[in-house]
């Protein structure tokens, strides 16, 4: 059996090349984890408590379409609620008004039907509202599962 001279230096070699294979790797890994880090952004959902700011950042960011959605609200007379939502990007942004007495406590829009069986805010007057305070943009209802 012929054992070679330079055995020892043929195993340095590959474990150093090894060695920089992995470093190699590590490096390309790390960037590709930082690269995709700084690439994928994060949704958010945005609760805007105040109605000028809502208003100001619908303006600013010019949605498409703004959804509405009228909900039970059993803790305010009338119980009604109003939802608007629109999506920027992959964040949304949600504003929520509730009945005091004859309007809407935050927007001021008017509550039509006070009895249970009458519509309570009318989809025009929602219409009109977001078209007077926002400017153009397409209004379309969502309509919830207590409603239908």
């Amino acid at each position: 059996m012929h054992i070679s001279p330079y055995k020892h230096l043929l195993k340095e070699d590959v474990t150093s090349h090894c060695l920089q294979i992995l470093c190699s790797l590590s490096r390309a890994n790390h960037y590709i984890r930082t690269t995709q880090a700084s690439l994928v952004k994060k949704v958010g959902i945005h609760r805007i408590k105040s109605w000028k700011e809502y208003r100001k950042l619908a303006q600013k960011l010019k949605p498409n379409t703004i959804f509405y959605s009228l909900d039970p609200h059993p803790l305010r007379n009338p119980p009604y609620g109003l939802k608007l939502i629109f999506y920027h990007e992959l964040d949304s942004y949600i504003f929520q008004d509730y009945a005091a007495n004859a309007t809407l406590y935050k927007t001021k829009i008017p509550i039509q039907g006070l009895d249970k069986s009458e519509v309570p805010i009318l989809p025009e007057d929602i219409e009109n509202f977001i078209h007077t305070q926002i400017g153009k943009t397409q209004v379309s209802p969502i309509h919830s599962f207590w409603s239908l």
